[in-house]
């Protein structure tokens, strides 16, 4: 069976350690597992989640893209969860914590930031969601 262009692209640029240029990773010098900004003030995130009005599948069905917003506020149980759903900790088993979206090796290199606009009880600002302790860090007070 011919490999498809998908199986080539996949085999050529999956994760492996010894293919790193440099060679492999130096765990002596490996950054925090978590970013944080500890002189910031911050906003703890509800842990609550909303009960789901419809399942997965009728929510990808309805998917579309609007260009017009709502004037209403965004729940900070919402925002919680669209955090926790975007790179939040799922799981820790055996002391190791798995994320919500997969990183090759679990490096994920991605931090998130949310420019706060219109969400109830927060304010207007720029956020770092601090992805260990769930909660909003303010980065341009």
């Amino acid at each position: 069976m011919s490999k498809t262009v998908g199986d080539e692209f996949q085999a050529e640029t999956k994760y492996a350690r010894n293919r790193m240029s440099g060679g492999r990773l130096n765990w002596t010098n490996k950054p925090e597992t978590y970013k944080s900004y500890p002189s910031s003030k911050t906003v703890q995130l509800p842990r609550k989640v909303r009960n789901a009005a419809m399942d997965f599948g009728e929510v990808l069905q309805r998917r579309k893209s609007i260009r017009v917003f709502s004037d209403e506020p965004l729940s900070l149980i919402d925002l919680g969860f669209l955090l926790w759903a975007s790179t939040g900790i799922q799981r820790v088993e055996q002391g190791y914590e798995f994320r919500t979206a997969p990183s090759a090796g679990a490096l994920y290199p991605v931090e998130t930031y949310v420019a706060a606009n219109n969400v109830e009880g927060l304010e207007c600002s720029l956020y770092h969601y601090n992805i260990k302790d769930h909660l909003l860090e303010e980065v341009n007070a």
